[in-house]
């Protein structure tokens, strides 16, 4: 008995320890439940769970390439306007649209499309009518003291009326492929062919005509007509009527001709720009010793003027003078070599691009001689000469301001200028200095500037406007202009002349060019298109990748064509895509072509 009452006290103490913990753990498990049950019941909760979106870093934005502000001097102004003209600034790679009132700089190309016109306002009040077609580019000035404006006519047909020039003011020149024309004031037509060759119709006054060196010189009066080929030689002067002439005619005969012979044409143009290649070079080295013999007589003379001793000073000008007047040589060889290999060079151009296009369709022998042409002064043009255009016309302009002041100072000719035109002021020392009459030299041989043919552009016969002085100040668009009526209606006589007279364009110059510089790759295609959506470009040392998925190449409207839906092209080194007359098919993707490009 007393056995079981002490098995039954010890199950009951059991069980009771054994509820206790239980009430224990029910109370610690209380909270963490209730606090669950209340999350549970907020409708937040009945939400799935959220992840914060790891935002991707955008990639940088690589801003287009701030084209450098152009510092070059105004020469002319787009008076009038009619149809698409386009530009192609001196400091840019790319055509863009000509608007009303645009200035023109110093190397700017202009040119005007199909039934379009334009006229130009230069500095000095000269018209230049554009008809269709026509390309020209603004020269930079050659003149140290009393100067004219410039400018080389790449193709097609312009009217030009000059305004008279100015007692001891430079001759206005026109350059051309095959002649220079120098004009002391009158309106003549210039028209140049596909063959390059110069058509000149003077309508009222005179002009002179030389081949590109200077030399073969003709006058043309008023009424008359004159054709310069591509070997110089002028054709006998003959009878003009600027209404009833047929320029369209002459294009269409020259077209033909250019067709003929385009192989020699191709191969003297080349022998002409390597030529003038080696006159570059001499000229730049040329005007380095001039440049360092200037220093060390300006040093002189400066010296001389100080100490107020005037017979040292009139000992050390002489030999200044005769420099400053070969630097005056040397400015008009500089003005003429960079008008003549734009001009040949563009001439070159567009006789490839008149193959291409099939509108001359040479032999394979003669095919192969244009290629060999344009292979011997391509490099040149496109890695020498090309990229530095700009550059050289700003630091032959600065250096040429620096000149300008000496010359004015020490030269009688440029002494007499200032002493009227008021372009620098100088010390009082230069009012004791006697005045000399200025008499251009007639038998001038420069000790360092190498030329082919001096030709003094001062002692050309013509009218001259008498006690007129021509300043060309800086700011000179900037003052109001009102164009006498007289001229008006002249000038809008020309312009019609021009859309009845120019033949029809066939095609433009678009000369895709891809170049590799240092901070990456310039991809040019004038008047081209590249599409690449999601696509990418890769030019390295091993070779060139595109890389197109859903994209296309778009080259021209009669280009070429490649289509590559989720494709690759890669050109490895010394490889070439090649699209030829005949329908090529690569495998993954289309090639399709409209005419043969490499």
């Amino acid at each position: 008995m007393k056995s079981r009452i002490i098995a039954i006290s010890i199950l009951a103490a059991f069980f009771t320890v054994a509820c206790k913990g239980k009430k224990e753990e029910k109370k610690e498990d209380k909270k963490p439940v209730k606090a669950n049950t209340e999350v549970a019941m907020k409708p937040e909760a009945m939400k799935p769970e959220v992840k914060p979106e790891v935002k991707k870093p955008e990639p940088p934005k690589v801003e287009a390439p701030k084209p450098e502000p152009n510092v070059l001097p105004v020469e002319s102004v787009v008076y009038e306007l009619e149809g698409k003209v386009e530009v192609k600034k001196a400091n840019t790679e790319d055509y863009i649209d000509v608007t009303k009132d645009m200035k023109l700089n110093v190397g700017d190309q202009l040119r005007v499309g199909e039934g379009a016109s334009a006229k130009l306002r230069m500095w000095d009040e000269t018209t230049v009518v554009l008809g269709a077609g026509a390309e020209v580019v603004i020269n930079p000035g050659a003149d140290m003291a009393n100067g004219s404006p410039s400018i080389t006519v790449l193709a097609g047909t312009s009217s030009i009326a000059v305004e008279p020039r100015s007692e001891n003011q430079s001759v206005f020149k026109v350059f051309t492929p095959t002649a220079v024309l120098s004009v002391l004031g009158t309106e003549f037509d210039v028209g140049i062919a596909d063959t390059g060759a110069t058509k000149l119709g003077v309508e009222k006054g005179i002009v002179e005509v030389s081949d590109q060196e200077g030399a073969k010189k003709i006058e043309v009066p008023a009424g008359k007509q004159v054709e310069v080929g591509v070997d110089g030689k002028p054709t006998p002067v003959a009878a003009y009527d600027a209404e009833k002439e047929d320029w369209s005619k002459w294009y269409a005969a020259k077209t033909k001709e250019a067709e003929a012979k385009v192989d020699a044409i191709a191969k003297s143009t080349t022998e002409k720009l390597e030529a003038m290649k080696k006159q570059v070079a001499e000229l730049e080295a040329a005007l380095k010793t001039v440049n360092t013999k200037a220093e060390e007589m300006d040093k002189k003379v400066v010296e001389a003027e100080s100490k107020n001793n005037m017979a040292a000073y009139t000992k050390e000008a002489k030999p200044y003078q005769e420099l400053l007047e070969e630097k005056q040589v040397a400015a008009y060889q500089e003005q003429r070599l960079n008008a003549m290999v734009m001009a040949n060079a563009y001439l070159l151009q567009r006789l490839k691009a008149m193959v291409r296009a099939g509108v001359i369709k040479p032999s394979e022998a003669k095919a192969k001689i244009i290629e060999a042409s344009l292979a011997q002064v391509t490099p040149w043009l496109e890695k020498e000469y090309y990229p530095h255009r700009y550059k050289r016309y700003v630091s032959h302009y600065n250096a040429n301001k620096r000149w300008k002041t000496r010359y004015l100072r020490h030269h009688p000719r440029g002494r007499n200028y200032n002493e009227h035109a008021k372009v620098i002021v100088v010390p009082k020392f230069y009012a004791k200095v006697p005045k000399v009459r200025y008499v251009p030299p007639r038998n001038f041989k420069p000790r360092y500037v190498k030329i082919v043919k001096y030709h003094d552009p001062y002692r050309f016969k013509g009218k001259v406007r008498k006690n007129v002085v021509v300043v060309n100040n800086r700011s000179w668009h900037r003052a109001p202009y009102k164009m006498d009526p007289i001229k008006v209606k002249r000038y809008e006589k020309a312009r019609k002349r021009m859309h009845r007279r120019v033949a029809k364009r066939t095609f433009v110059i678009k000369e895709p060019v891809i170049r590799v510089k240092r901070h990456g790759v310039t991809i040019r295609t004038p008047g081209a298109r590249i599409d690449v959506p999601g696509g990418k470009i890769k030019v390295g040392p091993g070779g060139t990748e595109i890389r197109t998925p859903g994209g296309k190449i778009k080259v021209g409207p009669g280009g070429t064509v490649i289509k590559t839906p989720g494709g690759r092209i890669k050109v490895g080194p010394g490889g070439h895509i090649k699209v030829g007359p005949q329908p090529m098919v690569r495998k993954g993707g289309p090639v399709r072509h409209k005419r043969g490009m490499r």
